[in-house]
């Protein structure tokens, strides 16, 4: 045999290292988990002593809010859904580029969906990923005349708003 490689049976054996939970920083800040949420969360009523414990663990922990865990607590996703005509065009960019830093110094990340072709089944399949990807909120920007009734609906689905189109804003 060759004693050179690893040992791939230890390797395949082994767990992967997960994240650091929301527990891991109540047990080493020494509170309770709902105590880490509320600080996690600016909770005004947080000793400010508990607070910087927290804080600290968290970071030493290297931990990191889950977005999906949140999203299924809240509600929310903090996502907007964004689709545009696939182009390398200045104006669209700089049009995106602004979407994208007013939605971040909102607590906002943008998610794209780029279609090829202007017709309502591009669209319709674009607004379809979005809306399954629990976005809170979509933004058409495109410059599309026509619609069908699956748009209207999917539009109905969250708010949103058309730039460059006359299609109709939920």
């Amino acid at each position: 045999t060759d004693d050179s490689r690893p040992d791939t049976k230890d390797t395949m054996n082994q767990k992967p290292c997960r994240s650091p939970s929301m527990r891991d920083v109540a047990q080493l800040a020494g509170v309770s988990a709902q105590t880490v949420s509320r600080v996690l969360s600016d909770h005004p009523n947080v000793q400010p002593a508990t607070r910087q414990s927290v804080k600290e663990a968290a970071r030493s922990l290297g931990y990191r809010r889950n977005a999906t865990a949140r999203a299924l607590v809240t509600g929310r996703s903090n996502m907007i859904g964004v689709i545009t005509l696939s182009t390398s065009s200045y104006s669209r960019m700089t049009l995106i580029v602004g979407i994208e830093r007013e939605a971040a110094a909102r607590g906002y990340s943008v998610t794209f969906v780029s279609i090829t072709n202007l017709s309502a089944r591009s669209l319709e399949e674009g607004l379809s990923r979005l809306v399954a990807q629990g976005v809170d909120g979509i933004i058409t920007a495109i410059p599309l005349q026509d619609s069908t009734a699956e748009v209207d609906n999917l539009l109905q689905e969250v708010p949103s708003v058309a730039i460059d189109s006359p299609l109709p804003a939920g």
